[in-house]
């Protein structure tokens, strides 16, 4: 039986204790859950017919996922060119076709990150937090962010993956630019939802001692003060 189902009318962003309410449990329905929230599971991509409207938007998605680990380095170790080279008009094509999506209604997501990209998250929230002139702690990735939908889904010790040690727990709103992953390049239902590149996260609480068992609350800004999004 599913205790606490999602119902996110009763939730307050800025509440964890809250958040219950807008979390997905793995004993929901999930396919059709979560093309209530944000967009349908498209399947396969290879097999999307060609006449389909949807397939155009999709394609970039689609290349990104095939080759993100590539295509995250890069972002994270991008240098200044005058030149664009293809990686850099596959990235933009990302960004624009991941703001054709957004959330219909507020969502909890998980993600574990090894140390060295947190820190690097760190690094750039820093200098975000100058411009912003705000002593709110951030944290921001230069690459395009894969988050898990269901707690058990998560990249962590737990779960096989023992460099992923630092766990997030993030209250994404409405109108957030993301896109549900699903089946699209054929390897089975992934409950995946890839945020923007550079999306900001606000620090709400975080676990005494990251090495036990506990979550980093962040918020997900909302769409007006995400400065590195596309505006739609």
């Amino acid at each position: 039986m599913c205790e606490l189902k999602y119902n996110p009318e009763n939730v307050i962003d800025n509440n964890p204790k809250s958040w219950g309410y807008a979390t997905i449990k793995k004993c929901e329905d999930i396919p059709n859950l979560i093309s209530t929230i944000i967009n349908e599971d498209y399947g396969d991509f290879l097999f999307i017919p060609e006449d389909n409207e949807d397939k155009n938007k999709l394609e970039p998605i689609h290349n990104y996922l095939r080759a993100y680990e590539r295509i995250n380095n890069y972002l994270r170790n991008e240098t200044k060119s005058d030149e664009l080279s293809e990686t850099q008009k596959l990235i933009i094509k990302v960004q624009k076709s991941l703001s054709k999506f957004t959330l219909q209604e507020p969502i909890v997501l998980y993600r574990g990150c090894p140390k060295e990209i947190y820190k690097h998250m760190i690094t750039q929230g820093a200098e975000l937090k100058d411009k912003l002139k705000d002593d709110g702690k951030y944290l921001v990735d230069k690459s395009f962010i894969s988050t898990s939908i269901v707690e058990e889904g998560r990249f962590s010790p737990e779960t096989g993956f023992p460099s992923h040690n630092i766990q997030l727990r993030i209250f994404a709103p409405k109108g957030t630019q993301a896109f549900y992953v699903g089946n699209l390049i054929g390897e089975g239902s992934r409950e995946e939802i890839l945020l923007q590149k550079e999306t900001i996260l606000k620090i709400i609480s975080e676990p005494s001692d990251s090495k036990e068992k506990g979550y980093i609350d962040c918020l997900l800004l909302p769409n007006e003060k995400q400065a590195n999004w596309p505006k739609t």
